[in-house]
């Protein structure tokens, strides 16, 4: 009978522990479902968020794009009538004029080139390999700086589709 009685109360033992171990690993498993599950929406988050900001972003620079091109540019263009006017009523200083109208016309052409640069929806349609090599080619004007680019992958890209036409 004693045999008896210590074979139960070792099997309840064990069942007790085997319950416990069971409770345990469910704990777990819950735990690390809602780990996933926070990790899931904080990278959801994140993905809104970036898109947010880079939303805004395009947004600005379509403002500065449209402020550039419209304002400032239609006032360069201002200027060079009334210098153009000028060179009529006082042909004695055409040549300083002129001049002044060549810097103006290259003013016009900069601001114009920045403006298209800028602005989201004509950059869009251009893959990032393409807007950077003319982004340098602008900046090649300059020549105080020497730029080169290599790309080791032409025409496949390591971004993800929604950043390789930025």
């Amino acid at each position: 009978k004693i045999a008896l009685g210590i074979i139960i109360v070792m099997m309840l033992v064990c069942l007790l522990v085997l319950f416990c171990v069971i409770l345990i690993r469910l704990h777990i498993h819950k735990i690390t479902n809602y780990q996933n599950d926070i990790h899931k929406k904080d990278m959801d988050f994140q993905k809104t968020l970036t898109q947010s900001i880079l939303e805004s972003q395009e947004e600005l620079r379509s403002q500065i794009a449209g402020d550039l091109h419209d304002d400032i540019g239609q006032q360069i263009t201002i200027i060079n009538f009334q210098i153009e006017n000028m060179k009529l009523d006082f042909p004695e200083i055409n040549q300083t004029l002129e001049s002044l109208s060549s810097s103006l016309g290259t003013l016009s052409q900069s601001v114009r080139f920045t403006s298209h640069r800028l602005h989201p929806y004509l950059s869009d349609k251009k893959p990032i390999e393409t807007r950077i090599r003319q982004d340098l080619d602008y900046l090649k004007q300059n020549n105080t700086i020497h730029f080169s680019l290599i790309c080791p992958n032409h025409g496949s890209s390591d971004l993800a589709p929604e950043y390789s036409h930025i």
